[in-house]
């Protein structure tokens, strides 16, 4: 698939600069406070443009130390600035730097590879829709090999964190690329992958998951819950458990709402019902034992919060607060989108 760059994007840069070189949270109830701070700091000014101006060039230098310096730069702008006029002036040139840093760094150099990751999410989140999938496109190929084959957790972390900020923003490149969700799903089963990757991949799988029908996705899914369930007993990565949590709770609320369109029980085909899963979850909501303080105290909260949406039949809700207004966005997908945004 072709996606050409924005249509206003007229560069004056040479043609040949181009070269080939705390998890305490949960995303089932998150809290997002956007006060005057935030608000103000969405305009840039004239002299922000002109300093990022003076880095552009520096992201195609050929040492690495300059080029991560470049980055930090772009990635604290991007991060309090809106850059959107910005990115479409300098959309290719920016891109073509990012691909090919992108493909130096990431089985040799971790840190810069974190740093461009960085900068893509930030660019596909500015930019959104057609403009967001056209920037990420050139980038696919890279990211399925690095998530097959680079053994660098945080690299990989951030590969996922990257393709699950993408499609709150309206970027469809994976949306019906089915060999990628297979990807991801070999990933997050496979046993011998660290568990802190697995549940990067799978919880880019359960953002690609919340996008399809949900009756077709039921019907070709519904055996994963038991792999799922599996897992959630023998892991012992607390990440892991609550992604796992998180994907079993959205599936038997997914059943629940569209029970009467399917023509199949999902706990006969799977062999799971939600007595069991509870039982399950009741263990992992008084678990002081298995893990580090904190990253314990974050899964209590959490196995607690998805024990009430499968008694209850609830949706969960994103809550956030502007000024001193507090919001409420419900549903399994609005959540989990908002999240991965915030992550």
């Amino acid at each position: 698939m072709n996606l050409p760059s924005p249509s206003n994007t007229r560069l004056s840069r040479n043609a040949d600069d181009s070269t080939d070189e705390d998890f305490s949270d949960s995303s089932i109830s998150s809290h997002i406070s956007v006060g005057t701070d935030m608000i103000n700091a969405l305009y840039m000014p004239a002299n922000v443009a002109n300093i990022l101006e003076s880095y552009i060039v520096d992201l195609k230098d050929k040492t690495s130390s300059t080029r991560c310096e470049a980055l930090q730069k772009f990635n604290e702008t991007f991060r309090s600035k809106f850059c959107n006029e910005y990115l479409q002036e300098n959309f290719d040139y920016l891109q073509s730097a990012c691909v090919n840093i992108f493909r130096r760094s990431y089985n040799a150099n971790p840190k810069e590879c974190l740093e461009v990751l960085q900068l893509v999410g930030l660019s596909c989140v500015t930019l959104t829709g057609k403009d967001a999938c056209a920037f990420l496109h050139p980038f696919m190929n890279d990211f399925e090999d690095a998530i097959r084959h680079t053994e660098d957790v945080e690299v990989v972390k951030s590969v996922c964190q990257v393709l699950s900020a993408c499609f709150p923003v309206g970027c469809d490149a994976l949306d019906e690329d089915e060999e990628f969700f297979t990807l991801l799903q070999d990933s997050w089963t496979e046993e011998d992958k660290d568990d802190e990757i697995r549940a990067s991949c799978l919880r880019a799988w359960l953002l690609l998951a919340v996008q399809k029908e949900p009756t077709a996705f039921l019907t070709e899914y519904n055996s994963v819950l038991w792999d799922l369930y599996q897992l959630l007993e023998e892991t012992e990565s607390v990440p892991f458990r609550c992604t796992l949590g998180e994907t079993i709770s959205f599936m038997f609320n997914l059943y629940l709402e569209n029970s009467d369109l399917l023509e199949t029980d999902l706990e006969d085909e799977s062999g799971l019902d939600i007595e069991t899963v509870i039982t399950l979850f009741n263990g992992f909501s008084g678990d002081f034992r298995t893990g580090k303080k904190k990253k314990l105290g974050g899964q209590r909260k959490i196995f607690r919060r998805l024990i009430d949406l499968l008694e209850q039949s609830w949706d969960p809700e994103f809550k956030f607060k502007i000024r001193k207004t507090m919001f409420a966005v419900p549903g399994w997908q609005r959540v989990l989108e908002l999240e991965s945004l915030r992550e």
